[in-house]
């Protein structure tokens, strides 16, 4: 399930990017990507420091990607890698739990990875 999220998370990332300032509905990340959590991946993705807007219109919402997070200068030095992909590695670092009826997030630790492999 993981592998889904990232995957969905990728997917929302690069459409965002590449719509730039007109961004993407709802609608089409629902109906033409079946991204049906759309706003839950919306969410997480605020979570880890992007910054995207919605913009209510007609019936569905626009998002639009205004910020990304920074990355530091000893990251991007010693991994020479696309911006997508290193927070690809990060969010896979993540992790979601539910108690008490509320879902909270957290990094992985090295015992839960291994159980997940």
């Amino acid at each position: 399930m993981n592998n889904t999220l990232t995957t969905q998370r990728e997917t929302i990332i690069k459409m965002l990017q590449d719509a730039g300032t007109h961004g993407v509905s709802s609608y089409e990340f629902t109906f033409d990507h079946k991204i049906k959590q759309c706003p839950t991946r919306v969410h997480e993705l605020r979570k880890l420091g992007f910054n995207i807007i919605s913009k209510p219109f007609k019936n569905s919402v626009i998002y639009v990607l205004s910020t990304e997070p920074k990355i530091s200068e000893k990251q991007s030095m010693d991994k020479p890698k696309q911006y997508h992909e290193i927070m690809l590695e990060e969010m896979a670092q993540q992790e979601s739990y539910v108690k008490d009826g509320k879902t909270y997030w957290r990094t992985k630790t090295p015992a839960r990875q291994e159980a997940l492999i």
